[in-house]
C-alpha cells in the first residue's frame, strides 16, 4: 500500500501541470503564446531543447525559445498537443500514458529527475528537457 501511496504522489510531483477540472486536450493552434515561446530548428542559446521518448528512445525534439523563468507546463501546452488528467501530463503528441503497464511521462532537466511538477518548474535558456513514456519503477 505504500507503494502505492508513493507512486501516486511522486507522479503528481513530478508531471503535475495543474490543469483545472477533468481531462482537457491543449493545442498549440489555438492557445495564445502566454510565455512568449517561439518555436525554432536552430540553436537552444535563446531557448530550450525538448526531446520526446519512448522507452529510453528519441520520438521527437524541438528547440524552442523562450524566455528565462518561462514554466515548462506553458511550454508544452504551446508547443505539444499535450491532454490532462488528474493535473497530470497523461499525453503528448498522441503518445498515452498507459496507467496498466505503469507507463507514465516523467521528465529530466539537463538530466536530474525533476522535483516538482510541469506547471511549476521554471526554465532557464540552454536547459535540456527530456520527457521519456517508460515504465514507472520505486527506486
Amino acid at each position: 500500500m505504500k507503494k502505492i501511496v508513493g507512486l501516486v504522489v511522486l507522479l503528481v510531483a513530478l508531471t503535475g501541470c495543474g490543469a483545472k477540472g477533468e481531462d482537457t486536450a491543449k493545442d498549440s493552434s489555438t492557445k495564445a503564446s502566454s510565455s512568449e515561446v517561439a518555436a525554432s530548428s536552430e540553436k537552444t542559446e535563446d531557448g530550450v531543447k525538448v526531446t520526446l521518448q519512448e522507452d529510453g528512445k528519441e520520438i521527437s525534439t524541438k528547440d524552442i525559445e523562450i524566455k528565462d523563468g518561462a514554466l515548462l507546463g506553458d511550454i508544452m501546452a504551446d508547443n505539444f498537443e499535450i491532454a490532462e488528467e488528474n493535473n497530470m501530463i497523461s499525453s503528448i503528441d498522441g503518445k498515452k500514458q498507459d496507467n496498466k503497464a505503469q507507463k507514465y511521462w516523467i521528465y529530466t532537466v539537463n538530466g536530474k529527475e525533476a522535483e516538482v511538477g510541469a506547471n511549476e518548474y521554471k526554465l532557464k535558456t540552454g536547459d535540456k528537457v527530456v520527457w521519456n513514456l517508460s515504465k514507472f519503477e520505486m527506486k
